[in-house]
């Protein structure tokens, strides 16, 4: 299962307070508003952030984008500088913490199921703590983020890598994610089954199933009785 964009988003309100003190303005809302075009910009991509390098200024160009989107208005610092220190902090204490509707109940229909849930994401080393904090990190067996593997989707070493500590061959496993790219493709080629998270219609002529929300993948799989 991926995490941004399937479990969570990045979180307005953190962002709105953070930048705030910088003297750079901009509301939740507006924030919240770029989830859609952010989503749509990224919905073929299958780079991963990371700590330094390439990584690092992809994660500070993509805070600068949001920045731009919600139209935030600064008065002493501007908005590279804003976005750098959001990239530092989310570091510190990922940013993608605003739980997406359902999220918790389609864990859970999926646990009360008997399914075996494991984690694989583009990120930073921290979708672990993520988990943590947003008390989730239990109905996981297995976390596997690309920094702290060294592997990134859609590399199939990384879903090989799943296979491997989940002890299953991979037509007893299914990828579920966001990007066509990095989830559905990737997964493909690692033989394993993709489902991949559409609310915006972006990929109609992909072949995996498509489906508005983790919960509503959740219920497709597991029906109910």
């Amino acid at each position: 299962m991926d995490v941004g964009f399937t479990l969570s988003v990045y979180d307005p309100v953190r962002i709105s307070a953070l930048v705030q003190p910088m003297g750079v303005f901009v509301s939740p809302q507006n924030i919240q508003a770029t989830q859609a075009i952010v989503r749509t910009e990224l919905s073929h991509s299958s780079w991963a952030f990371a700590p330094h390098g390439e990584g690092m200024q992809k994660g500070q160009a993509f805070f600068h984008r949001i920045l731009t989107l919600a139209e935030a208005e600064t008065e002493t610092t501007g908005l590279k500088e804003a976005a750098d220190y959001l990239w530092d902090r989310h570091l510190e204490d990922n940013l993608w913490s605003q739980l997406l509707p359902g999220a918790v109940e389609s864990l859970s229909v999926l646990k009360g199921a008997g399914m075996r849930l494991a984690v694989i994401s583009n990120a930073e080393g921290t979708i672990d703590a993520l988990l943590q904090s947003l008390g989730l990190r239990d109905s996981f067996e297995f976390v596997l983020d690309s920094t702290v593997v060294g592997i990134a989707k859609p590399d199939p070493r990384i879903f090989k890598l799943a296979l491997d500590r989940f002890g299953l061959p991979e037509n007893r496993v299914v990828m579920v994610g966001d990007s066509l790219a990095a989830d559905v493709h990737g997964a493909w080629s690692a033989g394993i089954a993709a489902a991949l998270i559409d609310p915006l219609n972006l990929h109609p002529t992909c072949a995996a199933p498509r489906f508005d929300d983790l919960l509503a993948f959740a219920k497709a799989l597991i029906p109910a009785k």
